[in-house]
């Protein structure tokens, strides 16, 4: 047989085995490609292919033994997917089956790490809310394990909003104003994640806004971080709460100030000077006792205007005291309270004193002022001859320290003494506290004859040339102690604001608020004699006040104009602070507060309380600050502000105070 014939048979051959039923070659075995899998992270979206070889496609894959991280499944084409919803460590095997027949299968074992990310929260910042309407919002975190829990760590929320667990926030608020609020999120980490952001929640209130706009140019009126001073009775001095080791009083005077304390009242004229007493005794006033003072007002970085008797109401009948007393008692103040003595007032209402001493005139005062005076420049120059006052130590006198006469007492005094003083000085109440009409209204509606009595005092310390100008050094609601449930209740803290900004405005360079004990009248800080008890609503107003006394007033002009709305500020130090007080006990308002310089965001603080009348639950941006002077606060994002405007409730019965920057 030829080439040519075999090939032909070979062909042949091939053809009828072919028809015979002869088959190919069987598919390769079947087997899966993916060993290993990528990591995961929880909370975050994961995909991964599983990828098989062989056999006859297509394939169907499935879990065969173990078990997928939770929220990881396992789709039939072989994609692994899903949002893990934990940490840790899967260990699983996968089954793929191909479309052959009979079908082949295939298995891997493979394992599935989720890491866990730093819990975070997600939410930035919440719309704001209308009071009586419906709020809704979400909290939403990221990384972490398993499920997240919400909770607020600190601070307030609306009345009528709550957080769930789940973290949406939601409810109808009752009340209008700037709630902040930390909120914390928590996972199921072992051990457990937390995250924590804080926020403000603006509910404003219902009708239209009021524009409150700011002058351009600030005025030629500056105040110093001194204007907000406190005063006590001289009788306080005989016992120990003057002291350096009272570190209650002390932390609450670090919070006012550097300021200014005057020691004086009506005790001031039966509280003596000894020389040799034992210190801590009534109606007495030794060297321990001075001492003492010297150190207290060093531990909290304070002045005293230093009162010294004038009258010596032990005597019967009541005479002017011995100049000697008064003139030792001011050498020894010198030399031991040093930079700590701000100046010397002799006596106390002088223009009263003809209720101790019939036929009592202007006249007298004068004259034994001077001679007061006069021994205690006699005596200084003594002691410096001796070495016991340095050179350079120099009596400083303020005066009259009258009650309210301006006409007798005050206009004359300033005239006649300008040479002999560096501060003219009143005081100032609004009315009798143990008369019936002595109530929160009277205290809070502006007294009309406020502004011409400081415009009174004004213009004797500018026509006399009187170096430092006038101040109010004793004030308070009402005299006689105050008007219990109103000196005490929460209104006095918005009536403090507006009092101390009414001073600045007419020229003062400051108010020094008369306290002390724990009477249900008139105090700033309650105290047993020791310790301070607590810091009543009225301290809460001169804190708020203190925090924006440093700078130039600007002019403020409110649109529409409102008769229990006020509106102050004060620029200074790069800071614009603009301060808000609703006296009213039931309107709120919305604010538009226009700024003239650019600014950016404001950090602010809020001053709220039950009522007007309560005489406890005052808050500063929601905590209350204690009898040993700490502050709990919840740290309130800034307010942004956009095209130099800000829009803020004000709640009834309130205060706000804006730094903007």
């Amino acid at each position: 047989m030829n080439a040519v014939a075999h090939s032909l048979w070979v062909s042949a051959l091939a053809l009828l085995l072919a028809g015979c039923g002869g088959s190919s070659s069987a598919p390769p075995p079947l087997a899966v490609s993916t060993s290993s899998l990528a990591s995961a992270t929880a909370h975050a979206p994961y995909s991964a292919e599983l990828v098989a070889n062989g056999g006859t496609a297509p394939y169907s894959w499935s879990l065969k033994a173990g078990a997928l991280p939770s929220g990881i499944s396992l789709s039939p084409d072989g994609v692994i997917s899903g949002n893990p919803f934990a940490g840790g460590t899967a260990n699983f095997t996968v089954l793929v089956s191909d479309s052959g027949s009979p079908a082949q299968v295939a298995t891997q074992a493979l394992t599935l790490k989720v890491s866990v990310a730093p819990l975070a929260v997600a939410t930035n910042a919440l719309p704001d809310a209308a009071v009586s309407s419906g709020f809704t919002a979400t909290l939403a975190a990221q990384g972490g394990s398993g499920s997240y829990s919400w909770s607020v760590q600190s601070g307030l929320l609306p009345a009528g909003v709550t957080l769930s667990p789940s973290g949406s926030l939601s409810g109808v608020p009752t009340s209008v104003g700037i709630f902040t609020f930390a909120a914390t999120v928590s996972d199921a980490s072992i051990p457990q994640q937390t995250a924590s952001e804080t926020y403000n929640l603006l509910v404003a209130a219902t009708g239209p806004t009021t524009q409150v706009a700011l002058a351009a140019t600030p005025s030629s009126i500056s105040m110093g971080g001194a204007f907000a001073g406190l005063s006590y009775e001289k009788h306080t001095m005989s016992s120990a709460l003057f002291s350096p080791g009272n570190s209650t009083l002390i932390a609450l005077f670090s919070r006012l100030g550097p300021s200014l304390l005057r020691i004086g009242g009506n005790s001031v004229d039966h509280t003596l000077w000894s020389a040799s007493g034992p210190g801590e005794t009534t109606d007495q006033v030794s060297p321990s006792d001075v001492d003492r003072l010297a150190g207290f007002l060093q531990a909290c970085n304070w002045q005293v205007l230093y009162g010294i008797e004038f009258l010596d109401e032990a005597a019967s009948p009541v005479a002017p005291t011995d100049p000697s007393l008064v003139a030792n008692e001011a050498v020894y103040a010198m030399q031991s309270l040093g930079d700590r003595l701000y100046g010397f007032e002799l006596g106390n209402e002088p223009d009263l004193y003809h209720n101790q001493i019939s036929g009592f005139t202007y006249s007298n005062f004068q004259s034994d002022w001077q001679i007061y005076r006069d021994a205690i420049l006699a005596a200084v120059a003594a002691a410096k001859s001796a070495g016991t006052l340095p050179q350079s130590a120099t009596p400083r006198f303020t005066g009259p320290a009258a009650a309210y006469d301006q006409t007798d007492y005050i206009t004359p005094f300033a005239a006649n003494e300008s040479s002999n003083i560096f501060l003219l000085t009143r005081h100032y109440y609004v009315a009798n506290g143990q008369n019936a009409t002595s109530t929160m209204t009277l205290l809070l509606t502006p007294d009309p004859n406020l502004p011409p009595e400081l415009a009174a005092m004004e213009s004797s310390a500018a026509g006399n040339h009187i170096a430092s100008g006038y101040r109010i050094s004793e004030a308070n609601s009402f005299y006689n102690g105050g008007a219990p449930g109103v000196s005490d209740g929460f209104g006095t803290s918005l009536w403090a604001i507006n009092f101390l900004f009414t001073n600045a405005w007419a020229g003062s360079i400051g108010v020094n608020f008369h306290g002390g004990g724990d009477g249900p009248g008139y105090t700033p800080i309650a105290d047993n004699g020791v310790a301070a008890l607590e810091a009543r609503p009225e301290y809460y107003g001169i804190y708020l006040f203190s925090q924006a006394a440093n700078g130039q007033l600007v002019a403020t002009t409110s649109t529409p104009a409102s008769n229990s709305l006020y509106a102050y500020a004060v620029t200074g130090g790069g800071t614009t602070h603009v301060v808000l007080v609703n006296t009213s006990a039931t309107t709120s308002y919305n604010v538009s507060v226009a700024f003239s310089a650019p600014v950016s965001h404001a950090s602010f603080l809020t001053l709220t309380g039950p009522s007007l009348g309560a005489t406890s639950g005052q808050l500063l941006n929601g905590a209350v600050i204690q009898a040993d002077g700490s502050w709990a606060e919840t740290v309130p994002p800034s307010l942004p502000i956009a095209g130099g405007q800000l829009q803020v409730p004000v709640a009834a019965g309130s205060a706000l105070l804006l730094n903007a920057q």
